[in-house]
């Protein structure tokens, strides 16, 4: 009778196997997408939104970028809350890292176009057009790291962009498969706008709805892990501090537990001293 809502819900689930084998990267982000495709549909609605003025755009990929780690990480989500408290946490430093990535690959561009054009009047340009092109390349890469950073972690612009080469470089297998999956994921888009005229519908749908989601969720889940790897870990590792993402973890304990009973004896409780602070979750 459960198909008609009197299902027994006294009776034990079948539960999650702790002992299960962890699933293929490939499945794995397939079913977590397929489960949060109405919600990732809302979060590009919501991105597109608060897009609106060109200069919040910033704000709102930090935004977007930090539900989507709480996507991926299975954390419960209130989506408008949690972009909005995140929008307004990463105002700052996701409009001016906006600005400066804006100006950035522009520059880049207009001088690949310079340097190509200039290889007409002597070769030695092409040196110059292939040597700005690896640095486009690169940025990209340390781009992908720098908009899963901002929202998450306590870090300044220096230590920031040096972490983002180096995760570049370190994370370099994922981060093909990331440019690869988004690029296909674009083509796809324009492919079907250019088809028909019906393309032209479904194509702009694709585009508004969904597409922008969908490159921050493929972005997350490549390379979220690469930080948690690298640079989360590592710090909350050598501190001893609790991480606040930690399901088990109620912050109000730091400020309840005062005292810790050993046998007969009472000691005051010292906190982990922490000598980084750029590394934290926010």
């Amino acid at each position: 009778m459960a198909f008609l809502g009197f299902a027994n819900h006294t009776k034990p689930g079948k539960g999650v196997d702790k002992d299960a084998p962890e699933k293929k990267q490939f499945f794995l982000y397939w079913e977590i997408y397929f489960r949060k495709l109405w919600k990732l549909i809302q979060l590009g609605l919501l991105f597109l939104l608060f897009c609106i003025p060109i200069v919040t755009i910033g704000p709102a990929i930090c935004a977007m970028q930090k539900v989507m780690k709480d996507f991926i990480n299975g954390r419960g989500v209130f989506l408008f809350s949690d972009f909005f408290a995140a929008f307004k946490s990463n105002f700052l430093f996701g409009f001016l890292f906006g600005i400066v990535d804006a100006i950035i690959y522009f520059l880049m561009f207009v001088a690949i176009n310079f340097y190509w054009q200039m290889t007409q009047v002597n070769t030695f340009y092409y040196v110059l057009a292939f040597l700005t092109l690896a640095a486009l390349v690169t940025w990209t890469m340390m781009n992908l790291y720098m908009w899963v950073m901002i929202p998450i972690l306590d870090m300044k612009w220096k230590p920031m962009l040096k972490n983002a080469f180096l995760l570049a470089v370190l994370g370099i297998k994922r981060n093909l498969i990331c440019v690869i999956a988004c690029l296909v994921y674009m083509a796809i888009v324009v492919i079907v706008f250019f088809s028909s005229m019906v393309g032209i519908i479904i194509g702009t749908l694709l585009f508004l709805c969904l597409l922008p989601a969908t490159l921050a969720f493929t972005v997350e889940f490549q390379c979220y892990p690469v930080v948690n790897r690298y640079i989360i870990n590592p710090y909350y590792e050598r501190t001893g501090e609790r991480r606040p993402d930690d399901f088990a973890y109620d912050p109000a304990e730091d400020d309840e537990v005062i005292f810790e009973d050993i046998g007969t004896q009472e000691i005051q409780a010292k906190p982990a001293a922490s000598s980084v602070k750029t590394k934290r979750i926010k």
